[in-house]
């Protein structure tokens, strides 16, 4: 395989390191399904991914139906036996005359009589009577753009079918594919060869699979370019404070000086048109408002204001200017639909393209099995049926039913990401190949993940191996192989001390997971008291994608569990509505939340903070140092000691951010990218500081016998340890000592919330999601310490899965740090599918019943203990876990 390369991709592939590995025999061709979702452009959809928006591309050219712009009248490609069926379907006796239209080619009308007459015509249909009239009497041509030249006339009933086809087959010859019958009573009827509708006189090309796919020049919409956006003015963004008048800067990009201008014709127009000046702006007419928006009499309006500053784009701080007042909004040429008009003329089971891409998968795969075609057209398209049954099949199995194909890749969780790759997988059919998913699980309420688990096993069954990193007991237990690795994290793991069948990992006596499966050790104590509220939140009437109306009332102080199966409406409820509503209103952000109709209780909070699975940087620069804050710090320290001082280095000098200390081949990546011909790209160590990412000088400034590059080698434990305040003292002077102080401070969290065993320098690319949501979470329990009723500091966190990559050992320090959060006076929502969290949790809200169209409803409130009491999804795995 490699060999097969180019010699120009062959010499970085030498220079890529090895696996730190003897050997590694029978190696398969390998599928890595990643947790996190790497996807960043929103081309990516549900349907481009599984390939469903291919098929469906194909399906629409082969089998769909066109439908008239103009009379939304079906454009079929008629035949003379079309015009001969309709003639003899007319009742006996009627007198029915074939004409074809003669275009005006700019010819005097006497040699276009002279050229009718030579093929053997000499009748056109008179417009004013409607009757045939010998073209020679009249002097001029008739009104009107076509002259309709008599073909023949017939009785209904009384006439042979050949003379009807061969007339209808000379009609559609002469008249460009176009031939119109007209009985003697009753109206017209037009027949068009191509794709044209004789009644609208428009014409459409024949359709090819491109014309309905987004991401090709021929079906993207001219103004979106198929993303379904575009950026235009926000009026949020404009008037953020609609208390204030347009005396008082309502309008705030015109409170500068340079719009002394602007603010001057605002007031101009205001007095032509009496809008008063000393009104709050939200006490204005609409049309008041939208005449100062959009312009008016002249008056350009801020939308004018705008497009005239971008033509002068090419200046930083005018797109800067621009970003701060524009947004994101549905296409106004397609309306979202990504498409342009012409492909949303093909129908399918009375639906264009974009109507099926949202419809639900579960939705889609019932229509898509009803889905009648004629015997002709079956034929060609049952392959692609076929195709698309079996893989929306495979998505509604691992949960995904309430997906549509038009959602965007890179909104999709990690574990929504997974299981769209597995169904791909699936749907793709390859065998005699190695998948390694990371936690699949992930995502899934309990009820669905046998569901998972089928899956897993149709991919083992068709000869493929599958090594599923995961800690859910019930993967576990449907495995056929389980490997244990250990005892503990970090410098203190990396031993293998169980490999086999799972009943013998229950009987390792060192392994920490096997004395959670024997119910030696608890993730958590639920005899102990629920906390009392503080206060309480409300969101009212929240009606975002599948939300029907919800009322939503958390008590504040308390650790709160959101809950319910997949796809039933948690994240849309909390991290798309509450969330950004409380930070809105609050001042923090001004994001749009999804509707709502009223928020109260938010004034409590200082902060409104989410917690997700995403990652903490995109390059090689990022680490736990660095985002924790404890390298500025090590960089004060280094900078304190004898050789820095001799060399003349600052504390800048050791930071690989900027220029001076780092290494200028690779800018302090310490490796150099190279993009590869068809390949991803390939990451190799600098070749001139070998991954060590500064200079040599700077790397000769020690601290206890270790440079920049050795310290952020250590593990948080051991730097803990290392990073002594009277070692510092003692070795260099109280400015070093205060350093070491502030940067072990800055660590602590990370050890609290089960972080020792990571590498201070180690890159942010290569952490988990769930380390990098630990991460975030011990920066915020730095910055969130207080006395519980601490009005001032009081903080709303929301937590997106927050055991994602956790053991449970991990499970149990990690709600050890939500509870310090609340008893802190913090308000702690959590989405979560694991039940330890759900049973530690102080109250429940549970979402459903179902996903998709049948969620997006409250159907359980309480403790942990009246929701298991309950007829949940939820019940029963809750009360397992109490019982547990």
């Amino acid at each position: 395989y490699v060999e097969s390369f180019s010699a120009y991709a062959r010499q970085f592939l030498d220079r890529m390191p090895r696996p730190h590995a003897d050997a590694i025999e029978d190696l398969p061709p390998a599928v890595a399904v990643e947790q996190r979702n790497p996807v960043r452009t929103s081309r990516s959809t549900v349907g481009t991914m599984t390939e469903l928006t291919d098929h469906l591309k194909l399906l629409f050219a082969k089998a769909a139906a066109l439908y008239c712009s103009g009379c939304d009248e079906r454009v079929h490609h008629e035949t003379p036996a079309h015009v001969a069926d309709a003639i003899e379907a007319l009742d006996s006796g009627t007198r029915v005359t074939l004409t074809f239209p003669l275009p005006s080619a700019g010819l005097p009308w006497t040699d276009q009589v002279a050229g009718l007459r030579a093929a053997g015509f000499t009748r056109i249909l008179d417009p004013r009577t409607g009757r045939p009239r010998e073209a020679a009497e009249l002097t001029d041509a008739p009104d009107g753009e076509d002259t309709l030249v008599v073909l023949d006339r017939v009785v209904a009933g009384k006439v042979d079918r050949s003379r009807l086809l061969d007339s209808a087959e000379q009609g559609f010859r002469l008249g460009r594919g176009r031939v119109l019958v007209r009985p003697e009573s009753g109206a017209a009827r037009p027949f068009s060869e191509g794709r044209h509708c004789p009644r609208c006189d428009l014409s459409f090309r024949e359709p090819v699979a491109n014309l309905f796919s987004f991401n090709s020049p021929l079906g993207a919409c001219a103004e979106c370019k198929g993303f379904g956006r575009t950026i235009d003015m926000d009026p949020h963004l404009v008037v953020p404070d609609e208390s204030l008048s347009l005396d008082k800067g309502a309008i705030r990009p015109w409170t500068t000086p340079r719009t002394r201008g602007q603010r001057a014709a605002v007031r101009e127009m205001a007095a032509e048109r009496g809008i008063p000046l000393h009104v709050p702006w939200r006490d204005l007419h609409e049309e008041d408002q939208h005449a100062v928006l959009e312009g008016a009499d002249g008056f350009s309006g801020v939308r004018g204001w705008m497009r005239g500053l971008e033509r002068k784009s090419y200046k930083l701080r005018v797109r800067v200017l621009l970003a701060r007042y524009r947004t994101y909004v549905r296409c106004w040429r397609c309306e979202g639909t990504r498409r342009v008009d012409e492909a949303l003329l093909w129908r399918l089971g009375g639906r264009h393209v974009h109507a099926w891409e949202t419809l639900p998968i579960g939705s889609m795969l019932t229509e898509v099995r009803a889905l009648e075609l004629p015997a002709a057209i079956e034929e060609v398209a049952a392959i692609l049926r076929e195709a698309i049954t079996a893989r929306l099949e495979y998505l509604d199995e691992v949960g995904l039913s309430y997906l549509t194909l038009d959602r965007s890749t890179r909104t999709l969780s990690g574990g929504e990401f997974q299981r769209v790759n597995l169904a791909t997988a699936l749907g793709a059919a390859l065998v005699n190949t190695l998948y390694v998913l990371d936690e699949p699980s992930v995502g899934l309420h309990p009820r669905d993940t046998h569901r998972l688990l089928a899956i897993l096993g149709k991919l083992r069954d068709r000869g493929n191996t599958l090594v599923v990193v995961e800690h859910d007991p019930d993967t576990m237990a449907a495995a056929d192989h389980v490997i244990d690795l250990g005892p503990g994290a970090g410098e203190h793991g990396g031993e293998v001390l169980y490999a086999g069948p799972l009943a013998g990992l229950r009987d390792d006596p060192r392994s920490l997971t096997a004395r959670f499966l024997r119910g030696e050790e608890r993730v958590v104590d639920t005899g102990g008291e629920r906390r009392e509220p503080t206060g309480a939140l409300t969101i009212r009437d929240c009606s975002g994608h599948n939300l029907q109306g919800v009322d939503l009332t958390l008590p504040t102080g308390c650790v709160v569990a959101i809950v319910g199966v997949s796809g039933s409406g948690k994240s849309t409820l909390v991290t798309e509505t509450l969330f950004p509503a409380v930070q809105r209103t609050i001042g923090q952000s001004t994001a749009e939340a999804l509707a709502h109709s009223g928020l109260e209780g938010a004034e409590v909070f200082k902060r409104a903070d989410l917690v997700d699975q995403s990652a903490i940087g995109r390059t090689p620069r990022s680490n736990p140092a660095t985002y924790c804050g404890a390298m500025l710090h090590l960089r004060t320290l280094l900078a304190r000691t004898e050789t820095a001082k001799k060399l003349g280095l600052r504390p800048k000098s050791f930071s690989f951010n900027t220029r001076g200390g780092r290494c200028p081949a690779c800018e302090g990546t310490g490796v150099e990218v190279l993009e590869m011909q068809f390949l991803a790209d390939v990451q190799v160590p600098c070749e001139e500081c070998n991954g060590r990412r500064f200079k040599a000088e700077v790397l000769m400034a020690r601290y206890r016998g270790r440079d920049v590059n050795g310290i952020l080698d250590l593990p948080v434990d051991e730097a803990l340890r290392f990073l002594d305040p009277d070692v510092a003292a003692a070795e260099l002077d109280r400015p070093a000592a205060l350093a070491a102080g502030k940067a072990r401070a800055a660590l602590v969290p990370l050890a609290d919330v089960g972080l020792g065993y990571l590498r201070l320098g180690q890159s942010a690319t290569t952490l988990s999601g769930g380390e990098a949501q630990r991460l975030k979470l011990a920066v915020h329990l730095r910055h969130a310490r207080g006395k519980r009723g601490g009005r001032a500091k009081r903080t709303l966190f929301v937590f997106d899965e927050p055991t994602t990559g956790l053991h449970l050992q991990d499970v149990r320090v990690l709600l050890g740090c939500l509870g310090r959060l609340a008893d802190a006076g913090h308000t702690v929502v959590v989405v979560e599918h694991h039940m330890s969290v759900v049973a530690a949790a102080d109250h429940v809200v549970e979402l459903g019943p179902g996903g998709g169209s049948e969620g997006g409803r409250i159907v359980a409130l309480g403790s942990p203990e009246e929701i298991a009491a309950g007829d949940t999804a939820t019940a029963p795995f809750l009360a397992k876990e109490l019982r547990r």
